[in-house]
């Protein structure tokens, strides 16, 4: 099962790697706070993940009965995204 070609496996993962050294540098010149840093961190891990392994995508359309992988990694990275907004304002 092919989901994604080579190279748009290896441009997300590139993209997903290069956010991850963004926010390690950020952290380490202390542009932005650690708890923000440690948000961003895991986030840019999840991209890492669903690059490596899209098949990741395609389970949890599934479980959550979405119609498409691509809905599904949108639907939860908005989600992971309002909910940092969200605790930003508390």
């Amino acid at each position: 099962m092919n989901i994604l070609s080579w190279p748009l496996r290896i441009l997300l993962f590139l993209g997903s790697v290069a956010v991850f050294l963004v926010i390690s540098y950020c952290i380490r010149k202390r542009r932005i706070q650690l708890k923000d840093g440690v948000f961003w961190i895991i986030f840019s891990f999840l991209l890492i993940l669903i690059s490596i392994f899209p098949v990741l995508a395609v389970w949890a359309s599934s479980i959550l009965e979405i119609q498409s992988p691509s809905n599904c990694v949108f639907l939860i990275l908005i989600f992971l995204l309002g909910c940092h907004q969200f605790f930003l304002t508390i």
